[in-house]
């Protein structure tokens, strides 16, 4: 094993101690440990390794001095790259301990995305993050920033604006501009006719980000991560992904409006498209299309744990939130869809894909989590004698009766690996979906006008428009008077819901419950 750290003005290499070199001093590479999260809870985990290094005299310390994000790479025995990486942490004692986290020239994917804040724009008495826009948000309105009574910013950079909104209200006194500054970077703005009041909210719809080259709207889940990525520095490419959502015809959009750490980011928008993902790769998951495929007998796969099912992440109903709208700070659609048969005795579940705008994608990617979360699915860790398997890649164990896995030569999706540089082998984690169910669809539905109090939701179907009044914190509110098209009022029922026949077309909605301001809302259905 050889650590080498490229500390600009020169390149210290530590080889194994006892060995020749100008610096023997490496006792210890950790492993290298990669994590893809398969479910809608926690983080993609950040690769990273420890190594260890003698430190006696503070020899170590000193060549070293401050090592902190400069660029390091692992070679194995063969002399073949195993990791490479930046330094992130640094313990000095006995040993110099440094921690090696995944990345290269760019920030590390656990620090926060680098938007610039108005700051860059001039002296503003409030220093708030510019926001990055992809997609197509004709659909989704989004807050403008405030630069000056009549100037608004949209975008730290090109895009199109649709809408333009004041206090709900669809204006026509503005116009399009762009802001640049010396260097040429050039940022969105909205130029009204008149000022604009201080308690005045304004808001805005367009279409976010295009491809510098093709001139293309980025949409493509793997294309709007790939930039992501590339704000902070790091450069990615996710073919595996774009192939998949372009044959699934999965278009994205939404924003970045804070400074949330890139991983964050990241995990967002690859949990929108149903994805997992490393910087490695990206694949939607599950999918009836595999990655790369390992074959193991006996020989190559030891030390399997006994298969374990448990209920995290597990339901026989889903109700998919989607269409987040910035303005409101809720998702504006919904579908709701049932898995058959029901393995775990209807239990449901609410997801959220926050930068899903199409009902046909909300429902195809609804319906992929779903098969999962339904589906008759195990964990599975074993011991393999490589170590080239990472998270996304699929795993055959073959010809042996002793893996407790029904079925001849069960597939495993790779979702962790532990790798051990100096023993070429691996600890991988994963799971086997077993059997899947079909799923289909119970419900369309929309999430009335942003100006309620607390949440309204209608879904419609044979003809049957059902209402679901909620509080502002998302609970059903029951004994809410509803009138639809003036007629006969009728109560929420205690799940906050209330049913009538209707039509398709234009109505209006009236909403009133004590200790609630009364809601007049027309839709159309």
């Amino acid at each position: 094993m050889r650590l080498a750290i490229d500390l600009g003005a020169a390149v210290l290499a530590f080889d194994p101690v006892g060995s020749v070199g100008a610096f023997p001093w490496l006792v210890s590479v950790g492993s290298l440990r990669m994590v893809a999260r398969a479910g809608q809870t926690g983080d993609t985990e950040t690769a990273s390794l420890t190594c260890a290094i003698d430190n006696a005299g503070q020899q170590a310390a000193r060549v070293l001095d401050v090592p902190l994000r400069r660029l390091a790479t692992i070679y194995d025995e063969s002399g073949d790259v195993f990791f490479r990486g930046t330094v992130q942490r640094m313990q000095v004692g006995r040993l110099v301990r440094l921690t090696l986290e995944t990345g290269g020239a760019g920030l590390l994917l656990s620090e926060p995305l680098p938007l610039r804040t108005t700051r860059a724009l001039g002296d503003f008495a409030e220093d708030r993050p510019l926001p990055h826009r992809w997609g197509d948000l004709t659909g989704a309105r989004f807050e403008l920033i405030r630069l000056a009574p009549t100037e608004y910013l949209a975008a730290d950079h090109p895009m199109e604006i649709a809408e333009v909104y004041v206090d709900d209200e669809r204006t026509l006194a503005w116009e399009s501009d762009l802001g640049r500054d010396d260097a040429g970077h050039a940022w969105q703005l909205v130029r009204f006719a008149a000022a604009i009041a201080d308690n005045q909210s304004v808001s805005a719809t367009g279409r976010g980000k295009r491809n510098p080259r093709t001139g293309a709207l980025i949409e493509n889940p793997a294309e709007i991560m790939a930039d992501v990525l590339a704000i902070a520095g790091i450069e990615a490419i996710f073919p595996d992904l774009r192939a998949q959502a372009d044959a699934e015809g999965i278009r994205l959009a939404g924003s970045v409006t804070e400074a949330s750490t890139v991983r964050a980011v990241v995990d967002e928008i690859a949990r929108s498209a149903g994805a997992i993902w490393t910087l490695d790769g990206a694949r939607l998951y599950p999918s009836d299309e595999l990655g790369p495929v390992f074959d193991l007998d006996a020989a190559q796969a030891g030390g399997l744990d006994d298969p374990t099912m448990d209920l995290e992440d597990t339901a026989d109903v889903l109700r998919v939130a989607y269409d987040y709208s910035e303005a409101s700070e809720r998702s504006q659609h919904f579908v709701e869809l049932a898995a058959s048969p029901r393995l775990f005795g209807g239990r449901s579940a609410e997801v959220a894909l926050p930068w899903v705008r199409l009902p046909a994608n909300a429902e195809s990617i609804g319906s992929r989590i779903l098969r999962r979360m339904a589906g008759r699915r195990v964990s599975v860790a074993f011991t393999a004698a490589r170590h080239d398997l990472r998270p996304g890649h699929a795993v055959r164990l073959v010809d042996s009766p002793e893996w407790h896995l029904p079925g001849a030569d069960p597939l495993v999706t790779v979702l962790a690996v532990d790798v051990a540089a100096d023993a070429g082998s691996s600890r991988v984690v994963g799971e086997a979906l077993l059997s899947s169910p079909s799923v289909s669809v119970l419900a369309h539905s929309v999430s009335l006008p942003d100006t309620t109090e607390g949440g309204i939701d209608v879904a419609f179907r044979d003809g049957v428009a059902t209402f679901t009044v909620r509080d502002d914190d998302g609970r059903p509110l029951a004994a809410a008077r509803v009138t639809l098209d003036g007629g006969a009022p009728r109560m929420t029922n205690d799940r906050g819901q209330v049913a009538f026949t209707a039509r398709q077309g234009a109505h209006e909605l009236l909403v009133e419950i004590a200790g609630f301001a009364t809601q007049r809302i027309d839709f159309e259905l």
